[in-house]
């Protein structure tokens, strides 16, 4: 007796068609009656000869029995579902671009602020020379931090001593001895020094200290004067040993008063 095998297409593993059976020749007609096998069913013998079950003398098919492999469905996209999608995907975009822009119009915005904020400030601070107040009085102006260590040192000092002056006095008093140049471009009245006398190579001075000087008829732009002022003998000035010629004298500008009110400072 031959015993055979079916295909099955519809059984399908890694794209290769699975053998079905061993049948006798009488299951092989009752699964054609039944429709399990078709016409295009591929049938084999146990000596590996195969034919098509459709070529095969002695079977009857129903009309209606073909054996195909279902195809996948397939989606159809509408033009106006791909239309609408692509009308989507610009509507993003331009949304993003323009947060973008937004974003570096506002990094533009806060820079120029951040960079105009100290001018701003300085202006406030510092009002005209001429500007009064509400009783027509001249005010003085607040000069802005990072100018006035610039305008201190031109009011320069040339040179500074210590004298005694011994003719008005029972007892000698100490005097400053200066030479300064004004290169501000503005008169100035008065002036601020910070004074330090000390030693010839010494390190402790023997005072040290703030004194305020006038300058009788004021020092024009571009001015030089020698001027002497007498220092306060009521202060530890008196401490500076007379008969000392070796004296190094230090002197820094630290406030000045112009001509109107003016005032700068440390």
């Amino acid at each position: 007796m031959d015993w055979f095998y079916y295909k099955d297409n519809n059984r399908v593993k890694v794209n290769n068609r699975v053998k079905v059976g061993p049948y006798n020749v009488n299951q092989i007609k009752e699964l054609v009656k039944t429709g399990v096998i078709k016409r295009d069913t591929i049938i084999e013998n146990t000596n590996g000869q195969s034919a098509v079950a459709g070529k095969m003398k002695g079977l009857d098919f129903p009309s209606e029995s073909v054996q195909t492999i279902p195809e996948k469905p397939v989606v159809k996209v509408s033009r106006l579902s791909r239309s609408f999608s692509k009308a989507f995907r610009r509507e993003i975009l331009f949304c993003l671009c323009g947060f973008a822009v937004g974003i570096i119009a506002v990094g533009i915005i806060l820079a120029t602020i951040y960079y105009n904020l100290p001018a701003a400030q300085d202006r406030m601070t510092s009002p005209s020379m001429n500007s009064p107040d509400l009783l027509g009085n001249q005010q003085p102006v607040t000069i802005p931090p990072k100018n006035r260590d610039s305008i201190l040192d031109k009011l320069r000092v040339v040179s500074a001593k210590i004298c005694w002056e011994t003719e008005s006095e029972p007892v000698a008093s100490p005097c400053l001895e200066i030479t300064i140049k004004n290169n501000t471009g503005k008169p100035v009245e008065s002036f601020r020094v910070f004074l330090s006398v000390k030693g010839h190579n010494r390190s402790v001075p023997y005072n040290e200290g703030e004194e305020s000087f006038e300058i009788i008829g004021g020092l024009e732009p571009d001015e030089l004067q020698y001027l002497s002022y007498r220092l306060n003998t009521s202060s530890a000035w008196n401490k500076i040993p007379q008969n000392n010629p070796n004296l190094d004298v230090a002197v820094r500008v630290t406030g000045i008063t112009f001509y109107g009110g003016e005032e700068i400072s440390e």
